[in-house]
């Protein structure tokens, strides 16, 4: 059977093409990717020469917020491996 407004799809493959969307959207939720910038050397009086390198990163978890306790406008993110998002999040409209 059909199922209605579908292009005519069967009830099987909209299952199918349902949870490869839901898994899609958990993938883009939980895999987060950095980029470190390393500058050196950095000389007395804090004047820093123009080498530098870039290294990009993937990992996937939970990105968690916290504040530094030292500086509290300064905001800390830790990706936390062993936990994931495991409920659909609500996707911005294009």
């Amino acid at each position: 059977m059909n199922c209605v407004y579908t292009n005519g799809l069967t009830q099987e493959q909209m299952i199918a093409r349902t949870n490869d969307f839901k898994t899609q959207v958990l993938l883009w939720v939980n895999t987060h990717d950095f980029r470190l910038k390393f500058r050196w050397p950095v000389l007395p009086g804090g004047k820093v020469l123009d080498f530098n390198a870039t290294f990009r990163g993937m990992a996937d978890g939970v990105m968690l917020r916290t504040n530094d306790p030292a500086n509290d406008s300064q905001p800390l993110y830790f990706v936390q491996a062993s936990s994931y998002v495991t409920n659909q999040p609500t996707l911005p409209l294009p």
